[in-house]
């Protein structure tokens, strides 16, 4: 079994409108004001308004039968699912911890409400891992 999460399409349509309104403002400042200072604000604000899309386009979980992988926009981080030891929630992220001290735990960010099944993915990771929330009670 491989399941692949994806960022929910509503979200994908207002991460692409506030690129695009980052963008045609930069544009519109740097027009309106050719100076060296905005000019150079305005390439930032260009920038980071076209890496939005690219950014929501990675960001994706995959679980699949030996291992959880997490891509964002520049990590992806992967673990085995026999070295997990169990997950934290927080309000809207979770953590997978992994057995060993050494290696990385795998963070995933406001999963319920940005991922298209994050319920799926809730119920897929609470019912295969130990919550180490409740184990710490």
């Amino acid at each position: 079994m491989q399941r692949e999460f994806t960022v929910h399409p509503n979200y994908k349509i207002a991460y692409y409108l506030l690129s695009t309104a980052v963008v045609v403002i930069s544009f519109f400042v740097a027009y309106n004001d050719f100076r060296f200072t905005t000019c150079f604000f305005s390439v930032i604000a260009t920038i980071a308004g076209l890496s939005i899309p690219i950014s929501v386009n990675r960001r994706k979980v995959i679980v699949s039968d030996d291992k959880i992988t997490v891509i964002d926009f520049f990590n992806t981080h992967q673990i085995n699912i026999i070295n997990v030891k169990g997950y934290r929630r927080k309000r809207k992220d979770m953590i997978i911890e992994p057995n060993a001290i050494n290696d990385l735990k795998i963070e995933i960010n406001n999963y319920p409400d940005l991922f298209e099944d994050g319920d799926e993915l809730i119920y897929y990771i609470s019912s295969h891992f130990k919550d180490l929330d409740k184990k710490d009670l």
